[in-house]
């Protein structure tokens, strides 16, 4: 007989020959085993007739139930083997097999083998949704801290008059992490400071060295650093000496330079080439 002649339709469950009489077998099995439970001793046994009745209506639900599995047992064999050895079963034959077997199975176990799978189906699934909420958590704590850090850089790059936020974030971003809080006790408080680790340089020996800022504090110090004080308006803006030590100052109304806007080397170059433009009188006058 070939595998298509077990299907009749599409809208019925998928069967095997004989499929009928076994599902029949199995029913009457069930159902007399339902009945079993049902049958009532006749009023005024006495304590050994009905004890007689009851472990002769416990051994035919034993003989039912028996019976029942023992049909329930050759129908999932049938069904694996449809499932192994059938090649020409559709994707939709093969699923409808697979969902019978399937509840076949269930049936066949034990209470506690029931209950054991219920349990391993309900951890998978819990696992599953903890993986989840914490891949959900993981991610928003990602996102708080990244925009954490970008407020805090992008506020002091604002303060210290950039020309682009973004430019001065960028250098940072990779030096810059979250850095909690922690009480007298040395506990965390669950606060967070934003803190750049920045390579600067020993005022005394000139020696590189990793130094521990806030956002305000490195923005502030590369305004400082001759390779970054084209990033900040202060430093340079559209007038004279663009390309020299003064990188760009601008002179105020009076013609002068603020000093405080000059670093000390930039303040020495500007005093031997400009002095008057820190109100000094140019060298070899009087």
């Amino acid at each position: 007989m070939r595998v298509s002649d077990w299907y009749k339709s599409c809208a019925l469950v998928a069967c095997y020959e004989g499929e009928d009489e076994a599902a029949k077998a199995a029913e009457a099995a069930a159902a007399a085993a339902v009945a079993a439970d049902d049958v009532k001793a006749p009023e005024g046994f006495t304590p050994d007739q009905q004890k007689k009745f009851n472990d002769a209506v416990a051994t035919e639900r034993r003989k039912q139930e028996a019976k029942y599995r023992k049909e329930l047992e050759k129908t999932e064999g049938t069904y694996k083997e449809l499932l192994a050895n059938s090649k020409s079963l559709t994707e939709k034959e093969r699923q409808t097999l697979q969902d019978n077997l399937e509840t076949i199975q269930g049936q066949l176990r034990s209470k506690e083998q029931q209950a054991a799978q219920e349990k391993k189906e309900l951890e998978v699934s819990y696992q599953g949704k903890l993986t989840a909420a914490e891949k959900r958590a993981q991610e928003a704590e990602t996102r708080w801290r990244d925009s954490t850090v970008l407020r805090g850089l992008q506020d002091a790059a604002v303060e210290h008059e950039a020309y682009s936020s973004s430019q001065v974030v960028t250098i940072l971003k990779s030096m810059t992490r979250l850095v909690e809080k922690v009480d007298a006790n040395g506990k965390g408080t669950g606060q967070f400071d934003v803190m750049v680790d920045f390579p600067d340089k020993d005022a005394t020996t000139g020696q590189s060295v990793m130094t521990s800022k806030t956002p305000t504090e490195a923005v502030k110090r590369m305004t400082e650093i001759p390779e970054f004080q084209n990033l900040f308006r202060k430093n340079v803006v559209s007038g004279v000496g663009g390309n020299s030590a003064i990188g760009g100052l601008t002179p105020g109304s009076n013609g002068r330079i603020d000093v405080r806007n000059l670093t000390h080397d930039q303040y020495l170059k500007v005093r031997a080439e400009n002095p008057e433009l820190l109100g000094l009188r140019p060298n070899g006058r009087r």
